[in-house]
């Protein structure tokens, strides 16, 4: 018994935090403003994870708790994401780590969604709830399942 509520007690408290959070958490890139999210780009990460905008890498404290809910803003125009996609953890099917590079024209009070296609290996931006492809991006690195960091100016031939 002592067993058990060890293990669900912690468990509903998580779900009952979680329960609580009306909206999902802003991450504020190169100076976007999160006061009025009418004003601003949003972007959620799907299957893949950013990584920079702009030629900047984004910074430890700019990566959020993956699993928490959050979405990046940015200010609406023209942007060059860095974006990775999300590895497999299973030890025995290992997957790769591709780097994606995409430019995207983002307008503002829309919320965008950054998603790898498998089939085509490439990055794809699209409006969140939506399967119409604002931008496509191309892989510009590939390294191995324990691969670290992306060499974002290099060029991979598929």
């Amino acid at each position: 018994m002592k067993l058990r509520c060890k293990i669900v007690l912690p468990i509903l408290a998580t779900l009952m935090l979680a329960a609580c959070q009306k909206s999902p958490r802003l991450f504020s890139l190169s100076g976007a403003s999160t006061e009025d999210p009418s004003s601003i780009s949003l972007i959620r990460e799907g299957s893949m994870l950013l990584r920079g905008i702009d030629g900047k890498q984004l910074g430890y404290a700019e990566r959020p708790n993956s699993l928490g809910d959050y979405l990046y803003a940015v200010k609406p125009g023209v942007h060059t994401f860095w974006m990775v996609n999300i590895q497999r953890g299973h030890p025995l099917v290992l997957s790769d780590l591709r780097c994606y590079v995409i430019k995207a024209d983002l307008e503002a009070g829309v919320t965008y969604r950054i998603d790898e296609d498998l089939e085509q290996i490439r990055a794809v931006i699209s409006r969140d709830g939506s399967k119409d492809t604002l931008a496509i991006g191309r892989l510009v690195d590939q390294k191995g399942a324990y691969g670290h960091d992306c060499e974002w100016g290099k060029e991979v031939s598929q």
